[in-house]
């Protein structure tokens, strides 16, 4: 009796793992093609770009090698597709901080809290910029630098309403302001990524900002 019932459970078992395979083959293009994208950034995060390729992406989301290909049909497809999304997650961030009516001040902190709480909400994307902002004899250093560029001017435009508003030191350079701005959320990145604690953290954050806000000695 123990026999059947375990054949009969087997035979279950095996009904739903068809079922969920052909479920699977349904896919819309459009989902399967997110479903790889997806594979493909942890594989980026994890086994960085040097190694990430196509059978490794294939293997983690459980399809032919082929079939990657047929989505992403070379190397460098794979590579500006995982980068397209990586960038157009993070200038959409800070897109969304930097659309607020607060005063520029708080929108600057709350840009730098949207960037640097990416690490914690989205890893493998900042593991993967992480990365990228350093291949500078790479052939994405391009691309890297009108990303960068991009965030930059952002922020740029945040530090420039402030000026118009008071906020901010009228003579101080709004560009220069931002890479300091930028810079400084990477740094704060960083020091989360080797368990720093959360005090140390905010007091870097606002001395980061007192010096974009007041200029550097004030």
């Amino acid at each position: 009796m123990a026999g059947v019932e375990a054949d009969i459970k087997w035979a279950r078992l095996n009904r739903e793992l068809r079922s969920t395979t052909k479920r699977a083959a349904r896919l819309s293009p459009e989902k399967r093609r997110k479903q790889l994208l997806d594979c493909a950034i942890k594989i980026f995060a994890r086994q960085g770009f040097a190694t990430a390729n196509h059978a490794a992406i294939a293997e983690k989301a459980e399809v032919s090698v082929p079939a990657v290909f047929n989505y992403f049909k070379t190397r460098e497809a794979l590579v500006n597709a995982v980068l397209g999304e990586v960038e157009a997650f993070y200038q959409t961030t800070m897109a969304r901080a930097a659309a607020t009516a607060k005063p520029a001040d708080q929108a600057l902190r709350d840009i730098t809290t949207a960037l640097t709480d990416t690490l914690e909400t989205h890893p493998d994307y900042a593991r993967i910029l992480r990365e990228w902002s350093v291949l500078v004899h790479d052939e994405t250093w391009p691309r890297y630098l009108r990303h960068y560029n991009c965030m930059i001017a952002g922020m740029a435009a945040v530090i420039a309403r402030g000026q118009a508003e008071g906020a901010i030191r009228s003579d101080l350079n709004a560009h220069d302001e931002a890479i300091i701005m930028y810079a400084g959320s990477w740094a704060l990145i960083q020091m989360m990524e080797i368990g720093e604690p959360r005090e140390q953290l905010d007091r870097l954050l606002n001395a980061v900002l007192q010096a974009v806000v007041k200029g550097p000695g004030q």
